[in-house]
């Protein structure tokens, strides 16, 4: 019996190392992404480089659909939110818009990229950070990126959406105080409302003077953004500003 053991293990061993040595594995170049294209843009605004990566719809270049125009979504965090939502388009009722990614700034680590970029006023107290770079970063999508975007894909101008979480959610938020009409649709993930120690909702102040304007808004929440934001959210901030939808 022992014998018999013996044998199996030394038997199952030896398969597996013959196995182990016929395996092949080569490298077969980098993932890529169907229908996806990756740009540079020297931004004459800011001064420094951005990669925009661009994914069309499924259909896009059928023939039969060479005059109609798309949704189009524009993410900020580019180099991971692009990847998510891409994912997102393999389900076909999701394959409906142009989504384009725009990355950190080339040669920058991301963190100190997106804290400039998406922090609409300078705060000191981020003493590792420069912040207060949304305003440029602002131009910079309204005048460089947008154009760009419209003038080589068919995208609807009247139906721009902007998505952004944590700082890009509150971002967004700044944004739509500030020129709601640049997008018809807004998506807030989690926003860094706390920014500042609540900036936004000052600006929200400024905002409800002006008249009305219908936008809507969507804005989740994971379970670790409705905890910290939960003192901020009670003052309502989206449905005293904006007569919208509101998820």
């Amino acid at each position: 019996m022992y014998r018999l053991i013996f044998f199996v293990l030394v038997f199952s061993l030896y398969s597996a190392s013959i196995l182990a040595e016929e395996l092949v594995v080569q490298r077969s170049g980098p993932l890529e992404l169907e229908n996806s294209e990756v740009f540079t843009i020297h931004s004459k605004i800011l001064g420094r480089e951005y990669q925009i990566y661009i994914k069309t719809p499924a259909g896009y270049y059928d023939k039969a659909k060479k005059r109609k125009s798309y949704p189009s979504l524009y993410l900020n965090d580019g180099p991971y939110t692009f990847r998510v939502a891409s994912g997102v388009t393999h389900l076909k009722s999701m394959n409906k818009a142009i989504v384009i990614g725009i990355s950190f700034a080339k040669e920058e680590l991301g963190q100190f990229s997106r804290v400039r970029d998406l922090t609409p006023v300078p705060d000191d107290s981020w003493k590792r950070y420069k912040t207060g770079g949304a305003p440029e970063y602002l131009r910079f999508i309204e005048s460089e990126v947008i154009p760009f975007v419209e003038a080589n894909y068919r995208a609807n101008p009247k139906r721009r959406i902007l998505a952004g979480q944590s700082l890009g959610g509150s971002f967004g938020a700044w944004v739509l105080l500030n020129k709601p009409k640049l997008f018809s649709s807004y998506i807030l993930t989690s926003p860094s409302l706390w920014y500042k120690n609540g900036i936004i909702f000052n600006i929200e102040e400024e905002y409800s003077k002006r008249p009305a304007f219908n936008s809507e808004v969507h804005h989740p929440l994971g379970c670790y953004g409705s905890r910290v934001f939960s003192h901020y959210l009670s003052r309502s901030f989206i449905t005293q500003c904006f007569s919208g939808t509101v998820i």
